[in-house]
């Protein structure tokens, strides 16, 4: 009789037990969907005595199979066996059958631990004769201790309704027999004990764990880095030791942690690759890329996996095997390919191959020696491009080739090149096997370039010689044992016969004392570590004692190797002689600066980069406050810029604190020298205030001037009228009103100078512009101011405007600067020659990013003697007795107008030849 599928416990209230998980849901009283829809299976059928059949579909079957159900009464309780039914059978099984068919003992046992009720199938290897003791407490029936634990898990089941295992032997016939009770909660009185017999498991189970510790042993020291990772998740459950040796992590620092956790893979985008062929296929054969040891350093590697079946369970087996030996084998393999490869295609030597009819082989650099092309080098006889008195060996060596002769054949060969070009070679000639068939390989060394440079060298070796048989400097050699191998003393030496120091030791040559020792010393360096040094030093040859600086070099043998070295020396007597007298000038400059009252000054790439030592004493402070401080500390960057730009000579005032926080005034000249400037700044302090008191006592003594003359002025102009009928008073008031506008200017021109200097309101106009309204105003004011003796010889005034200026910008304040061209104009009128016409020329013009105004006349000049001063205020060129001169206050007011403009004005002129004015103002874009 077949096995039955499964068994159901219940009482009369409801199921208590199913033993087929598809079947649970009887339990709570619903009917499973598993039931068939026209059957029913519920708990008045269970408990039901007479057997009954159900149609039942398991979870991963689509059809319906025939059940049949056998219920018996056991106790309080009702125990239900069920099992596919058999079509062909003719009767329905018996409880008999139902339980002999059944694989375990059942035992009801109270809560008290006495066995109510005992049922065992047929054939039951019986761990105990039950039959015989129901109505006896377990501790009478099973030995102590297992009683004693049975009873703990009776208690234990009833108390928490939980299905509680325990496994127990027995000895029976002097043998060990193992056992499994399942105790399930019946009720709160009783429990069901299900006894199985375990042995034939036990001894399946000891087997395989026998099994697993081989497996363990021959894993743990497989001679190949093994893994085995859980399935899914992937974490690792055991490694070989080969794999902790090349990885370098212990097993307790990998247990229970993936690959990915200890972040072997070098690359994500690898790993996900390979996870999902994992996933795809469930396994990965020699899946090669990069992965990191425990110390982070990556290694080529290939690995393997496959999903495995252990027992019930499935892993991951992984094998990862180290190929950084055979990466680098292949990577050599390949660097010695190419290297043949090269050795024959781009050797830089001509190679051919030719089996006597063609040629089977020949590189490039063969083609460029030979100056031919592929299909020319084809189509050539062999034996053509050797010069004909050549051919005969030529041909005797290749034919020896072609019979198999294996030795190298040299031989000194001309070729016949494209151009017709003569070439001398060093060719070797070795028989060898090309294709299956002896042939000629045949290497040609170019020697023409070689020769060339033998003539050439000797052609140098001469020069050489003559070169230092004609030098000044001192020539000396000497082999590696310090002995003087050649020497060239300076011809005007006496007793410089160089024989006299050939095979000596320095000492003879240089005499002893310290400069030999350290000479000595950087020779001996230079020979041992091929590194040039340099000396200098006083030594005594030929009685003569001299300063000499050597530069000594390494001399290499053919092999590469130092075998002596060569050292040029230089007589530098005379140079430190020149040098003493430099330091002495400098000294003596030093001297002069410390004792000057003025602060001398260097300024380079703009910045203070000297500053004389007596700053100390005209500012109370020291060189190191001023040191490389910027130059647009002390002047406005604009015009550093100018005088940068300009390349000049410049002379400006500055302001200075000194060390008493009193503001001083320093008079600064610019001399552009070299790459820099150096500069002198006196202290006009002094002068400054004294021309400051004097200016306000001008335009005081101006102020009080103003009001008598206009007086004057305004009542001799009333008198005009009132006589006119009167010539001779009419001439007089004339002189009167005359004088009083004449001294009326000169009081302007002081007020002009007043107190302090004028308060100005720049804008940015047109230059051209500006000069074509200057013009008009200039013409008027030439007109106004002539005399009838100018008007009658044909005074002439002309103002040129470059059109260049068209465009460009000056910032000026227009009415000084047409006051300062108003007063060379004045100027210019007074100090004409009575004995020509007076002629005055203005011309206005770009002159790189500065505008320059030249103001010429051809009036009496300026005598040399008084150039210096005509830009001072109040002095007179004439006589102060000539009543064509003013004050003296002209041109000091058109200085001052121009630097105020940040421009400046110079002169050129010559007694009796005229004078000419410049003036430059700075041009903006």
């Amino acid at each position: 009789m077949e096995k039955y599928f499964g068994l159901i416990i219940a009482n009369k209230e409801k199921v208590l037990y199913v033993s087929e998980p598809f079947l649970q849901e009887i339990c709570s009283g619903a009917k499973p969907c598993c039931v068939h829809p026209d059957d029913c299976l519920d708990l008045s059928r269970i408990i039901n005595p007479a057997s009954f059949t159900v149609r039942l579909k398991k979870p991963e079957e689509n059809y319906y199979t025939k059940y049949f159900f056998k219920s018996f009464p056991f106790s309080d309780f009702f125990v239900v066996c069920f099992a596919p039914a058999r079509e062909s059978a003719a009767s329905e099984p018996t409880i008999g059958d139902i339980f002999g068919s059944f694989p375990d003992t059942l035992l009801l046992i109270d809560s008290e631990g006495k066995l109510v009720d005992c049922k065992i199938p047929n054939g039951m290897v019986l761990d105990m004769p039950w039959r015989k003791h129901v109505g006896k407490n377990v501790s009478e029936i099973l030995p102590s201790n297992i009683a004693e634990t049975f009873l703990q898990a009776i208690g234990k089941s009833i108390f928490t309704g939980r299905t509680i295992v325990y496994e127990y032997s027995l000895d029976n016939d002097q043998r060990e027999k193992h056992f499994e009770a399942r105790l399930s909660r019946l009720s709160n009185k009783h429990v069901l004990v299900l006894v199985r017999n375990v042995g034939e498991k036990k001894n399946l189970l000891d087997q395989l764990s026998k099994q697993v510790e081989k497996y363990k042993t021959f894993f743990t020291h497989a001679p190949e880095p093994y893994l085995v990772l859980s399935f899914p998740d992937r974490k690792i459950i055991h490694v070989s030791a080969e794999f902790t040796d090349l990885f370098g992590y212990s097993e307790a620092e990998m247990e229970e942690r993936t690959p990915e956790e200890l972040e072997l893979w070098v690359s994500d985008a690898e790993k996900k690759k390979y996870l999902s062929m994992l996933a795809k296929d469930g396994v990965v054969s020699n899946f090669e890329t990069l992965l990191y040891n425990k110390s982070r350093d990556a290694f080529p590697v290939l690995v393997s996996s496959q999903v495995v079946q252990v027992n019930e369970d499935k892993r991951y087996l992984t094998l990862i095997r180290d190929v950084s030996s055979q990466k680098l084998s292949q990577m050599k393999l390949e660097e010695s390919e190419k290297r043949h490869r090269k050795l024959v295609e781009g050797i830089g030597t001509p190679i051919f191959v030719h089996d006597g009819d063609k040629f089977l082989f020949y590189n490039k650099e063969f083609l460029d020696f030979i100056g031919l092309s592929g299909q020319e080098v084809e189509k050539v006889n062999l034996y053509d491009l050797i010069l004909p008195e050549l051919r005969a060996e030529f041909a005797f060596k290749v034919k020896r080739a072609f019979l198999g002769d294996t030795s190298v054949s040299r031989s000194d060969m001309r070729f016949v090149c494209g151009d017709n070009k003569i070439k001398d070679t060093r060719t070797n000639i070795v028989g060898g096997n090309y294709g299956g068939k002896m042939c000629a390989y045949v290497s040609i060394s170019d020697l023409t370039s070689l020769i060339e440079a033998r003539d050439a060298l000797v052609e140098t070796n001469e020069f050489l010689n003559a070169l230092v048989a004609s030098t000044e400097d001192i020539v000396l050699a000497m082999d590696e044992n310090g002995k003087c191998v050649f020497v060239k003393m300076k011809p005007d030496w006496a007793g410089n016969d160089r024989g006299l120091f050939l095979g000596k030791d320095i000492e003879v040559i240089f005499g002893a004392g310290k400069s030999l020792d350290e000479f000595k010393a950087m020779v001996s360096n230079v020979a041992e570590t091929g590194i040039p040094g340099e000396f200098a030093g006083c030594f005594k040859i030929l009685d003569k004692e001299v300063w000499l600086n050597a530069r000594c070099s390494p001399f290499k043998g053919p092999k590469g190797n130092i075998i002596g070295t060569v050292s040029l020396i230089k007589d530098i007597t005379a140079s430190l002689v020149e040098r003493r007298k430099i330091l002495e000038e400098q000294n003596r400059l030093d001297l002069i600066i410390a004792n000057i009252s003025d602060i001398v000054f260097e300024v380079r790439n703009g910045f203070l980069s000297y500053v004389s030592p007596n700053c100390v004493k005209v500012l109370g402070k020291g060189v190191g406050e001023f040191l490389g401080r910027s130059a647009t500390e002390f002047i406005s960057v604009w015009k550093a810029l100018r005088i940068q730009r300009s390349g000049r000579d410049a002379e400006f005032m500055v302001k200075l604190v000194d060390s008493d926080n009193l503001e001083r005034v320093f008079e600064i000249k610019l001399s552009h020298i070299g790459g820099s400037y150096i500069g002198i700044a006196r202290d006009i302090t002094d002068s400054v205030q004294k021309e400051e008191a004097k200016r306000a006592f001008l335009g005081s003594v101006a102020h009080e001037l103003r009001n008598p003359l206009t007086v004057i002025s305004g009542f001799s102009e009333l008198l005009e009228g009132m006589v006119q009928n009167n010539p001779n008073a009419l001439e007089v008031v004339r002189m009167i009103r005359e004088a009083a506008l004449r001294e009326q200017r000169h009081v302007d021109d002081l007020v002009s100078f007043g107190v302090t200097k004028p308060r100005y309101s720049f804008k940015l106009i047109d230059a051209h512009g500006f000069f074509i309204g200057l013009q008009t105003k200039l013409k008027i004011l030439f007109e106004e101011s002539l005399n009838p003796m100018q008007r009658k010889t044909g005074a002439s005034f002309t103002i040129g405007i470059d059109e260049h200026l068209k465009g460009r910008n000056i910032k000026v304040e227009t009415g000084s600067i047409e006051e300062a061209f108003g007063n060379l104009l004045i100027n210019a009128i007074k100090y004409c020659r009575e004995e020509r016409p007076l002629e005055i020329k203005l011309e206005a013009k770009c002159e790189g990013e500065t505008l320059l105004v030249s103001f010429a006349d051809n009036g009496i000049g300026i005598p040399k003697s008084k150039q210096n001063f005509i830009f001072k205020p109040f002095y007179q060129v004439n006589p102060i007795g000539d009543l064509k001169n003013g004050m003296g206050m002209g041109l000091s007011i058109v200085k001052m107008h121009v630097e105020s403009h940040g421009g400046s004005v110079s002169f050129s002129s010559s007694e009796g030849a005229g004078a000419t004015f410049f003036i430059r103002l700075p041009l903006l874009s």
